[in-house]
């Protein structure tokens, strides 16, 4: 065996002749020492890519190249259906199965698949009870994040739904629809569409509320996909 430029790195050959870079760590084991590198800082935790614009950090050069496509809105892979486009990979694949309505994620427990292992992970909580996310004010505790900022605005008081005809805000999209149902019938809009106002950071909680309403509904879980 020898050290390949870095002391995590040790070659074992094989008696095939084919070399091998164990992990010292786990039973791991890599065909290059590149791969054996980035491998080692999921155990030691070191991040050497920053991004220059926010600051966060990556342990290898390709997330950091992936995470700069937030920043330059740049969305390279594009769905050859319906011509959305995304800036990973990985959110084309989920996409796609819209599509194609495969759904390979599969609850053990009652058998409903899901086109995410983040929709059977929340699923799951149907089963097991779990609610990870507390209201720090009031103790009660939520299966989904989204249910958690929804209840936040009982304490805050914050309306972000607000209906475009007479102004009126609401707590909850849900509410705003009942609202243009019983008040503005003759002129009912489609709120599908409409982005709470709410702040910055906040936004990319909307996305949700349309799966969480639909999980609601149905004792199973949701049908819906998350990116």
């Amino acid at each position: 065996m020898f050290y390949y430029r870095h002391p995590a790195v040790v070659c074992v050959i094989h008696i095939g002749g084919h070399s091998v870079f164990p992990c010292s760590r786990c039973s791991r084991t890599f065909a290059y020492p590149s791969l054996l590198i980035n491998h080692m800082r999921f155990h030691t935790g070191e991040r050497p890519y920053v991004c220059q614009t926010c600051d966060r950090a990556f342990q290898t050069s390709s997330n950091l190249s992936r995470h700069m496509r937030i920043h330059t809105g740049e969305r390279p892979y594009v769905c050859q259906t319906c011509g959305q486009a995304f800036y990973q990979r990985a959110h084309l694949t989920v996409h796609m199965r819209i599509h194609t309505g495969q759904r390979p994620y599969v609850c053990q427990t009652c058998g409903q698949a899901f086109q995410t292992s983040g929709n059977l992970t929340v699923h799951m909580r149907i089963h097991t009870g779990q609610r990870p996310y507390v209201c720090q004010t009031c103790g009660q505790a939520f299966c989904l994040r989204t249910d958690l900022n929804r209840h936040m605005r009982t304490h805050t008081g914050e309306r972000p739904y607000v209906c475009q005809t007479c102004d009126r805000a609401f707590h909850q999209r849900g509410h705003l629809s009942r609202h243009m149902r019983t008040q503005h019938s003759a002129m009912q809009a489609d709120i599908s569409d409409l982005e709470p106002t709410i702040p910055a950071h906040w936004l990319s909680e909307s996305k949700f509320n349309a799966l969480v309403e639909d999980l609601r509904r149905s004792p199973s879980g949701w049908s819906g996909i998350v990116e």
